[in-house]
């Protein structure tokens, strides 16, 4: 290969020292992260006492959402973000007498005429729920 004839070889002399503290330096990181799920599955808990106490049904599968969402290590303003446009669109689909689980498409096409009325853009109702995945 002529990456291999290029680079020098480097002996193990010349390679740096491991540091002795390493196994604290890689603890904090995971302490952190530790902290930070712990405060996301606080506000979890939050916004599904808020889903509840507007009396809004699908609550089972809001919080499992929310919870994949957090499990694949997404940040908490973009879970914050999820649930109150699902909050929003479950409230609108409350007041046309459907729920998740028995909305349609019709329904879905009916919200986002609902939002571009408001003066919402399409790109920005498509943006709500294509980046939720």
């Amino acid at each position: 290969m002529i990456l291999s004839k290029t680079l020098p070889e480097i002996s193990e002399k010349q390679q740096a020292p491991i540091p002795s503290d390493l196994s604290l330096e890689i603890q904090k990181p995971n302490d952190d992260i530790e902290t930070e799920n712990h405060a996301i599955r606080k506000n979890i808990c939050m916004y599904m006492e808020k889903f509840e106490g507007n009396g809004l049904n699908g609550g089972q599968h809001v919080l499992q959402y929310l919870n994949d969402q957090r499990r694949r290590g997404c940040r908490a303003s973009t879970i914050k973000s999820s649930f109150y446009n699902i909050f929003i669109f479950t409230k609108y689909l409350e007041k046309a007498g459907q729920t998740l689980e028995t909305f349609t498409r019709n329904d879905l096409v009916a919200y986002v005429e609902h939002e571009q009325d408001r003066g919402i853009k399409a790109y920005t109702v498509k943006f709500k729920f294509n980046t939720r995945e």
